[in-house]
């Protein structure tokens, strides 16, 4: 697993790719989910890095990447494992790291590819347990929550 110090240095040169993305985060939701199940789902790749604690340059007042930190790390790496857990239909289990840059926390989390086949079925669910239809690995991985109404 890189360090932060090599992947905030990947980022301010080369930006967001393949293997590593930034976000805000200050809460675990439907970005993030996507941003693991690509990670999670791209057998040349062999997962990714998603960094949370960074503001995107276009949230940004320089036009760079920023770090924000992460006010309450505790709970968002608690809602990032949780989640990898019970959003997916098969459990995901990140690398989760913090990390303090210029006095401010930030979270690192490797995803790693899942142990699934090709050949195997894979579903989401949305944040109340519904099923989503399933769909191949084969393809890409559309992600598609519906919201209860209240």
């Amino acid at each position: 697993m890189l360090t932060f110090d090599e992947l905030w240095e990947l980022l301010i040169t080369e930006d967001e790719g393949v293997e590593i993305e930034a976000k805000k985060g200050s809460e675990v939701g439907k970005s993030c989910w996507e941003t693991i199940s690509a990670f999670s789902n791209e057998p040349s790749l062999g997962g990714g890095y998603l960094l949370l604690g960074i503001k995107s340059p276009e949230e940004s007042d320089t036009n760079n990447y920023e770090i924000e930190g992460i006010a309450y790390p505790d709970k968002i790496q608690l809602d990032l494992a949780t989640q990898c857990r019970e959003v997916f239909n098969i459990t995901i289990r990140p690398q989760i790291e913090t990390a303090t840059k210029d006095g401010k926390i930030v979270i690192v989390a490797f995803i790693n590819l899942t142990p699934v086949t090709i050949s195997d079925a894979y579903e989401i669910t949305d944040c109340w347990n519904n099923r989503v239809k399933d769909q191949p690995l084969a393809t890409p991985l559309t992600l598609s929550f519906n919201q209860k109404n209240s």
